[in-house]
């Protein structure tokens, strides 16, 4: 699976210009009003993929044939960070996990405790 699903034009048409422009199947249909509780993207991405598996698809990680290209794990710097910015990065990570969670963003700028 690759790509994104542009919820917000999607939605933006009226429901039956949604079951023209879309036609989905009876997979789609199953997952968006069956499978999942809500529609927030990792909701829906693990049931299509819970779906698929009850199919016999296997999905892999991602990153698997690529592990080489992965960033490492820690600062990407030979400096060592100052307690100040170590305060930011713990931060940013806390509230990068929690916009995660809420599905509201995939980013998080800090400075300063900000």
């Amino acid at each position: 699976m690759a790509g994104q699903v542009r919820k917000s034009q999607m939605l933006a048409l009226p429901k039956w210009r949604q079951w023209l422009a879309y036609a989905p199947d009876w997979t789609s249909i199953k997952v968006w009003y069956f499978a999942s509780v809500d529609r927030r993207n990792d909701t829906l991405l693990r049931a299509v993929a819970d779906e698929m598996s009850r199919k016999g698809i296997e999905l892999i990680d991602s990153t698997r044939y690529c592990r080489e290209a992965m960033a490492p794990v820690g600062p990407l710097t030979s400096r060592p960070l100052s307690s100040e910015q170590t305060a930011d990065a713990e931060l940013g990570w806390l509230v990068a996990k929690e916009m995660g969670r809420l599905d509201v963003g995939q980013s998080v700028a800090v400075k300063d405790k900000m």
